[in-house]
């Protein structure tokens, strides 16, 4: 992909972070917000590159929901998610290629609760999403005669995503997210049967499946105002009581900064660095800019 494109596409989400920041301080909401926390950071990995990973979500059903008020409490609203990793070999590899490493869409409810007194629940969310990392190769011998191979590994599966926030709601919040994944043979939304997570470019002796080592996580989150943020993600699988051990982590921090673009650091170790080998373990530091 070409440089400038690339720049481009920074730039543009570095304004839309500015604006959005600024519209949500004079209380003007978008419709378009944040989803988790978006980041460019260099990768402190075996190759050297940019990670760029962008959340995004647009409500779609609020006002049509109030049927619902005499099951859920709070503020009741049906999302279009959309979350998407990628690669960028800036200064390693000819060209600088960009390699999508994850695309996550989805749809979700979500109930948010009415604040209350002390530690607790804050919001529930209930979705069917795709996750997939738009590869292509698919077969051994393409697998063979393609230069960086493990960057085309085709991925692809649905999951139903549950999700609870639990919040002591002050200022300097402690958030504590409990998620669950439930994975489908399936993908594209239910309309393509099978799942692709099989090793098929080399003989193995047992296939992995993707619960092994995903299914189950814990989000601790603990922001001080605007000046500091903490967080903590560990990942379990779930497909039988041995795939608890398979733990996989991510720790780090965001620090505020006077431009309002913060900085964030973190390490990850575990399994699924990237998706196309969720079945091997890795570990790497990321450096760089929070963009919202």
């Amino acid at each position: 992909m070409n440089k400038t494109v690339i720049a481009v596409l920074l730039l543009s989400l570095l304004a839309f972070s500015e604006v959005y920041a600024k519209e949500e301080k004079n209380g003007n909401g978008r419709h378009l917000t944040g989803n988790a926390p978006s980041y460019f950071v260099h990768a402190f990995d075996d190759e050297s590159h940019e990670e760029f990973y962008i959340s995004i979500k647009n409500p779609l059903f609020s006002r049509s929901l109030a049927w619902m008020d005499r099951y859920f409490s709070g503020k009741k609203i049906i999302y279009f998610a959309y979350n998407g990793k990628f690669d960028f070999f800036l200064n390693s590899r000819f060209s600088a290629p960009v390699i999508s490493r994850g695309q996550n869409p989805g749809l979700f409810f979500e109930n948010e609760y009415e604040g209350r007194d002390g530690f607790s629940i804050k919001s529930l969310r209930l979705g069917w999403y795709h996750e997939s990392n738009g590869q292509h190769i698919e077969t051994q011998e393409t697998f063979l005669i393609t230069e960086n191979a493990e960057d085309f590994v085709s991925r692809g599966w649905d999951y139903l995503g549950l999700d609870f926030k639990f919040s002591n709601n002050r200022e300097n919040a402690f958030d504590l997210y409990l998620r669950g994944r439930v994975f489908c043979d399936c993908q594209g939304f239910g309309l393509i049967e099978g799942k692709e997570d099989q090793i098929f470019w080399k003989t193995v002796t047992e296939q992995p499946d993707v619960r092994d080592f995903n299914g189950l996580s814990t989000i601790f989150n603990y922001a001080y105002a605007d000046y500091i943020r903490v967080f903590s993600i560990f990942r379990f699988g779930t497909a039988r009581l041995e795939a608890l051990e398979n733990i996989s982590y991510k720790v780090g921090a965001t620090l505020g900064s006077y431009f309002d673009i913060p900085l964030t650091v973190f390490y990850f170790k575990g399994y699924g660095k990237e998706i196309a080998f969720y079945h091997e373990k890795g570990e790497y530091w990321g450096l760089g800019l929070e963009l919202w």
